[in-house]
């Protein structure tokens, strides 16, 4: 999702309704979320992976900021 939006989501306000677009589109079809959304004029925004992602040493020195359900959901879920 990182590479559609700018915006990056700093703020949650409990009124409101969070859709989390990438878990659809990074496996079945790109952007598929984000055009809905400009469809119906609902502003979107990403996820500050870049911002908050903590870069660890590994062996091949890959940084992945795509996140699986799992990894997602228990973060989202609890505000």
């Amino acid at each position: 999702m990182a590479f559609i939006f700018s915006l990056a989501l700093e703020d949650v306000d409990l009124n409101k309704v969070y859709i989390l677009g990438g878990l659809v589109d990074e496996s079945v079809q790109k952007k598929v979320t984000f055009q809905k959304a400009q469809e119906h004029s609902v502003k979107t925004a990403r996820l500050p992976i870049q911002e908050y992602m903590v870069r660890r040493q590994n062996e091949k020195n890959y940084h992945s900021e795509i996140l699986a359900i799992n990894q997602g959901t228990p973060h989202t879920a609890h505000t």
